[in-house]
């Protein structure tokens, strides 16, 4: 077993539901969201970076929330954190309504000022991505390297347990094509499951459509057609099929 595949302990991910490499990727966000609140809320560096991102993203912003819920049932990291980026983007805003009325038309001069605040105490006009995207992207991407490097070296042992599970999701098998001249074997196979899976679902659903029309009401569906589709969300979503099901709230 390859180093990568060992650390991130593929073979059980690849018995799980959904793309294994999108579990390393909420892995790595959990763990650092975690951290963020065992030790980093007031740590310098960490509040730069985050200010200068102008916050997380959407996704990772309900994360901290969530985390903290489950860590302490509390909520007071994330009023602090979210406290300082408020006041953080107040004054950035302020100041642009304060540039407001000494902008005349045509509109090219205010996105000429906006384009201006790349000072290090203002925020750019592109800010850096998600810290949390980054690191949890960086992880996902080693862990594909170490499935990659096990399905290219290993093939007997790997190339099975990857049939047998719910393979890469679309993010993650174009990812790895740009790692084709390194793993050339291990895409290829990656490739050829997915092509034949494709066949099956569009098969299984063009059924599942076929049998919704009137004269063919009557015509009994089978399994494989009723699960189709959430197979193929799984694959363009990255989710285990099963999450992919309504559950109604309370």
């Amino acid at each position: 077993m390859s180093f990568l595949s060992a650390v991130f302990d593929l073979k059980t991910l690849l018995n799980q539901p959904g793309c294994p490499v999108c579990k390393i990727y909420d892995r790595a966000a959990w763990r650092y969201v975690e951290s963020l609140h065992w030790e980093n809320i007031n740590d310098p560096a960490t509040r730069q970076t985050f200010l200068a991102a102008w916050g997380y993203c959407p996704a990772h912003t309900r994360l901290v929330a969530q985390v903290e819920q489950a860590m302490f049932n509390d909520w007071l990291g994330t009023n602090i954190l979210y406290e300082s980026l408020s006041l953080y983007v107040r004054q950035e805003l302020a100041r642009v309504l304060e540039h407001l009325p000494r902008l005349e038309r045509p509109r090219g001069r205010l996105v000429r000022f906006l384009r201006r605040l790349r000072t290090p105490r203002r925020s750019p006009a592109s800010p850096p991505a998600c810290p949390i995207c980054t690191t949890a992207e960086s992880s996902a991407r080693n862990a594909l390297a170490g499935l990659l490097e096990a399905l290219e070296h290993q093939a007997e042992d790997w190339q099975p347990l990857y049939r047998e599970s719910d393979g890469l999701c679309l993010r993650h098998l174009r990812l790895a094509l740009t790692l084709a001249e390194t793993y050339p074997q291990a895409v290829r196979f990656v490739l050829q499951t997915r092509l034949a899976r494709l066949d099956a679902q569009i098969a299984a659903m063009g059924e599942y459509i076929r049998k919704h029309a009137w004269e063919y009401r009557n015509e009994p569906m089978s399994e494989a057609e009723q699960r189709a589709w959430q197979e193929n969300l799984a694959f363009f979503s990255g989710y285990a099929p099963s999450d992919l099901l309504h559950r109604k709230p309370g």
